[in-house]
This record gives C-alpha cells, structure tokens and sequence, in this order.
C-alpha cells in the first residue's frame, strides 16, 4: 500500500452478512437530502512552451511523519459497524520512496518538461550536474481510509489526503529555488485501489499550476541546449614514440591522465596533444567560472574551456604552454565488442587519483540519440571525463555515464571519440 503500513484484507462472512441484512430489514422514515455543494475546481497545471525547459529530474518523496501519528483506517464495507477493524499508526523515524517517481516524470513530461528519466532506464551521470534542476517531496502527513467487501473485492474503495512539500533545487546555482506545501486529496476502487498515488498527483498537479514554478524552471537559461560550437579546430595528434601496450605500460599511460577541479566538483580527464588540449566530459566543467586541473606529479595549472557540447556532455580545454605528455586518440574506428578497455581516473577522492579499472566492452549503442560505448569496467563519481583505452593505450572514448540501482552492477558509458571529434568539430592533424 505504502511506506510505513500494509493492509492485510480479511474475508467478512455469515457474520457480517446477518447483521447487514439485520439493519436492513430495519423500517425508517425517509431521510431528507443534503443538496449537493459544487466540488471545488483543481487547478490545471501550466503547460511549458514549445521550447521546453532546461532537464529536471523528480528524485524521491521522503516521509517526515509524527512517531505514532494514525495514517489510516480498514472499514468493513458490509458491516453496519462505524468502527474501523484496523488503525494504523506511523513507526519510522523517517523513510523515503521512489513509489511516485513514475507518476511525477509522466506528468512532468505530459506538460512539456523535458524530464530525465531514470525510473527505467537507469542511467545516471556520475556527476551531480548533469541536470538542471531536481524535484522531490517531502511528506508530512497521510491519512488514508479503506472500505474493503470480502465477498466483492472488485468494490473496494479508498481514499488518501496528504500534506506534500514540493521543493526545487538547481544544480548550477546550488541553491534550492522554492519550497511549496500542498494538500492532496485521491481515491480509487477496485480489488488493490490506489489513492496515495492519485493523491501525490493531486499534489503535484498544484505545484505544476503555480506560475513561480513554471517561471523558475522554464525561465533559466538552458545551458544544456545543443549549441554550435565554432569552425573546425585542428589538433595535432599525439606523436609516441614506442608503441604501447597495456597494462603493461599503464605507468606512461596514466601520465596523460589529469584531475579536474570546479569548484567542490571533482572529475577527470585526458590530455590529447603535447599543446595541452583536453577532453573531459562536458557536465565536469559545466557551472563553474574556472577549472584548475592537476597533473600526475602534483602540479596545479588553470585551464580554458574552448568547447563544449552537454548534449553529448563532451568538452575540450587548453592547459597553458606545451610540451605536454599525452595520450594517442583511436584513429580508424570503435573497439569491438568483447575487446578490452582500461579506465583511469579520480574515482570519490583526491586520494584515489591514478585508479585504473579493467573490462570489456560490452555493447555498442544509441541512448537518446547518442552514441555510446557501454563496458563493465568499474566507474565511480570522479571518473566522469576520464578516458576509455583500448589495449595499444589508446583513447576510445570519454567517460560520461554510469548505472546504477539496487542490484545493478558493471554498467558503465562511454561518449566514442569519433563522436567526441564529431560533436566539437575537432579536426586531427
């Protein structure tokens, strides 16, 4: 039924029939009517423009519900008894659910939100920013109520109100925009009724109808639009002079590989010419006015994002100077599905820099429109931007996207540099 109760349906039998039939055959002067009160209209949510809004994601709904406070009540509906045959109380402290987050992106997306959704496909970047805004709920109160028929469990009704907390954060700013409370009210029949979920709807069809939340989210610059990106920009390619081959030479390898920091972000990245140009993942360095980038032996240099594509979340930066060492792109197509791939970078802190993790590409693929290289080699937060190698040390592609949920496991992403070269409009020489 929902977090913090369950409802355990029982058959009313002889008993309870008797004593409906009982109060039945009961004679009674006819009641006179109430006159019915017009319901009250609900608000329709404001439908987003033709453009969209910048991504938002609907994470969770937490429960933050008295110790002990009644949420609910089990009638018998055959019964001429007013009494409930069950209350339920809350006893958590507190809990949250992802139950509503179906219901929430399919709305969001009904009204034109461009919404990521991860309810089903799992995928996640490995960065906090690779959405513009977040949405979640935190639940207050909830009383629900059960009339069940053990003979016509097809006739079962219930009702649900609760108090929801709307609130919006903005990943960019780091700050959360709004906090919204609002009354929900659902109902639903049938053998397992709904009405919580109808409720939560209710709820969110009020914070969809306020103008300061379209206004919020459709009014902030939408920097994760596709965006040209300039003329063709010719790089040189790496010059090695020894053929490399791993993991027998990873400790050259990793020497092209840089830590990325933006602010209190961390991320990863791989230098691909000697003049110091690197690829990285575009959601790394997005949100931020600078990136200081740390090289292998500890020193920290500023660098310059030249350009950036967040619809493919790739982007390229400029180190200072030259003479740099780097590591060789791919150059005549992707690795093969089954062939090995090595991933190095700054997995979850400073400390961890230099990590390298070993698999085989998995698949190669299309999600949402992109290409991508799909290898179960390890990918934590951290190694976003950091490079796929192929086994001659080889750059194949850049880290973006992970999996994840509760029993997945060895489901990692990467861009492929041929569309990284493609989507910047990089030109090698």
């Amino acid at each position: 039924m929902a977090v913090g109760f369950s409802i355990h349906r029982k058959f009313f039998g002889a008993v309870g029939l008797a004593l409906v039939l009982a109060v039945g055959c009961a004679s009674s002067p006819p009641k006179a009517r109430a006159p019915k009160v017009a319901a009250e209209p609900r608000p329709t949510p404001i439908r987003v423009g033709p453009n969209g809004s910048p991504p938002i994601l609907f994470t969770k709904v937490l429960y933050r519900i008295p110790f002990g406070q009644k949420t609910g009540e089990i009638y018998n509906a055959r019964s001429p008894s007013k009494k409930p045959i069950k209350v339920f109380q809350w006893r958590q402290s507190a809990a949250d659910t992802k139950l509503y987050n179906v219901a929430a992106t399919n709305r969001l997306r009904e009204f034109g939100y461009r919404v990521i959704d991860l309810s089903d496909t799992l995928f996640e970047s490995t960065s906090s920013v690779k959405t513009r805004f977040y949405l979640a709920g935190i639940l207050t109160d909830l009383d629900m109520t059960e009339r069940v028929n053990g003979r016509r469990p097809e006739k079962n009704k219930q009702n649900a109100t609760v108090e929801i907390e709307f609130q919006l954060h903005d990943a960019v700013e780091e700050k959360t925009l709004l906090r919204m409370k609002f009354t929900g009210k659902g109902r639903d029949r049938g053998a397992t009724p709904n009405a919580l979920t109808a409720a939560f709807v209710d709820a969110l069809d009020q914070l969809l109808s306020e103008q300061s939340f379209a206004d919020a989210v459709v009014g902030a610059p939408n920097e994760f639009a596709d965006a040209p990106v300039g003329e063709p920009l010719a790089i040189p390619y790496c010059s090695i002079d020894q053929q490399m081959s791993l993991p027998r030479d990873l400790g050259d390898v990793s020497e092209s590989v840089v830590l990325l920091r933006v602010g209190q972000a961390r991320g990863s990245g791989v230098i691909v010419s000697d003049e110091g140009h690197v690829l990285t993942a575009a959601h790394v360095v997005s949100g931020g006015d600078s990136v200081e980038v740390e090289l292998p032996y500890g020193i920290e240099l500023p660098a310059r994002v030249v350009r950036i594509d967040k619809r493919s979340d790739v982007a390229l930066l400029e180190l200072p100077g030259d003479s740099y060492r780097c590591a060789s792109i791919r150059r005549g197509g992707g690795p093969s599905v089954g062939s090995d791939v090595f991933v190095i970078g700054t997995p979850l802190s400073d400390i961890l820099s230099q990590s390298v993790t070993k698999g085989i590409v998995s698949a190669l693929r299309e999600i949402e429109g992109e290409q991508v290289i799909q290898t179960d080699a390890t990918v934590n937060i951290g190694n976003s931007g950091g490079p796929l190698l192929d086994e001659a040390g080889r750059v194949s592609g850049i880290v973006t996207l992970k999996a994840f949920g509760l029993g997945v496991e060895g489901i990692a992403f990467g861009v492929p540099i041929e569309a990284v070269s493609r989507r910047l409009r990089i030109v090698w020489q």
